[in-house]
């Protein structure tokens, strides 16, 4: 396998429980994410990115696969437009 597939696989299905547990916590930073306000310091990590991130890190931890905040943000945008 060349290097340059490894990196674009895909990530395998989030399973029913990941997705249960990412509503979870996504319920629990909404306000942020949903928020209108954006970080207006360029030095300070924004917001939102830091709640994707911490969604993500919780994923990770239950180790079904790793979850970029990336795939967490799409997979939020997708359960919304359901």
């Amino acid at each position: 396998m060349s290097q340059e597939s490894a990196s674009t696989s895909k990530a395998p299905v989030m399973s029913a429980e990941e997705k249960l547990h990412m509503a979870q916590l996504y319920a629990d930073c909404r306000e942020i994410v949903e928020g209108k306000f954006t970080s207006a310091s360029r030095t300070t990590e924004d917001p939102k990115q830091k709640a994707f991130q911490r969604v993500a890190d919780e994923l990770m931890a239950m180790g079904v696969a790793i979850r970029t905040p990336k795939q967490v943000q799409q997979k939020i945008n997708n359960l919304k437009k359901r």
